[in-house]
């Protein structure tokens, strides 16, 4: 069910401990959960991962090195499977998943379609990297996506579903 108005968020979280019963995590650790975003959580300490802001930032772990990161690099390359000069095409790719996917198909020698909402997300593909950025608020996304990879599409990285999804098939 969706989240009720003054519900908790779900999602993961970057926390402190500040109080703990388990030997697996000290109190002043910086841990990853998926206690929602609340101000304080009880969480399972084995469901915890204690991070190490020496090694990486901490908000990596909700970024590259956390879901996100591994959603792009298992869905693209587990699933996708994109070889040297095809087209990738990204849906939500200025997004966490979306930018890691991108980023991951060009390391793979694909051509990366990156599609976003609006004009300051479609600056942003290009900043990231991608070889075209398209607008899906834009009046032909069907015959910017055409101009964009005239010999089809190979893999398709789905994030967002309907008109998007539609134009893309």
């Amino acid at each position: 069910p969706p989240v009720e108005i003054g519900g908790l968020m779900v999602g993961a979280t970057v926390s402190e401990v500040v109080a703990t019963e388990s030997d697996a995590v000290a109190v002043g650790d910086a841990v990853l959960g998926y206690g929602g975003w609340a101000e304080y959580s009880v969480e399972d300490a084995a469901s915890l991962r204690v991070l190490n802001p020496d090694e990486v930032p901490m908000t990596t772990a909700l970024g590259v090195l956390g879901m996100p990161g591994f959603t792009a690099y298992a869905g693209l390359l587990a699933i996708g499977q994109p070889k040297a000069g095809e087209t990738v095409a990204v849906a939500a790719a200025t997004g966490p998943v979306g930018s890691a996917v991108g980023q991951i198909a060009k390391l793979k020698g694909a051509k990366a379609i990156g599609i976003a909402g609006g004009e300051k997300k479609v600056a942003l593909l290009k900043e990231f990297g991608f070889d075209e950025a398209l607008d899906h608020r834009g009046d032909d996304l069907r015959g910017a996506l055409k101009a964009a990879a005239p010999d089809g599409i190979d893999v398709y990285f789905e994030n967002v579903g309907g008109p998007v999804w539609e134009s893309v098939l």
